[in-house]
């Protein structure tokens, strides 16, 4: 058990690590800032006693590389959102394939922060294989 809490704490690309940075990216967004409001919250999926600590994430391999789909929510002054992103472990680090926020009510409006599902390229450094499909 202390292993698999120091692994993910300590490691660089661990569902934590890449939900902290996007939660940064999100506050940092003009666009994001302007729908929800200051001081945004970012929490994961409500259990069934009402807490919200839980970020829903799915690991994944491709070539070798690993990669997470992480879905968590924003709460602002003004509104809330969902946020998805998908990262992917590369040669120089990891990288966001994608990252976006969902307003939960109307205007249901998409906020692209990043989208690189076309450029991201594989830890060979390389251009990414065309038989991987490259959808959300």
């Amino acid at each position: 058990m202390i292993y698999t809490v120091c692994k993910e704490l300590l490691s660089s690309f661990s569902p934590q690590t890449v939900y902290g940075a996007a939660l940064e990216k999100c506050n940092a967004h003009p666009r994001v800032v302007d729908f929800l409001g200051d001081s945004i919250k970012g929490y994961g999926e409500e259990s069934h006693r009402g807490r919200r600590q839980h970020v829903s994430h799915m690991g994944y391999e491709v070539e070798g590389c690993k990669g997470y789909r992480i879905k968590f929510h924003l709460k602002g002054q003004r509104r809330t959102a969902t946020v998805n992103l998908d990262a992917r472990q590369t040669a120089h680090g990891w990288d966001f394939r994608y990252l976006y926020v969902q307003l939960d009510s109307y205007p249901y409006e998409v906020i692209v922060i990043e989208d690189n599902r076309e450029t991201v390229f594989g830890s060979s450094g390389e251009a990414p294989d065309s038989s991987v499909p490259l959808r959300s």
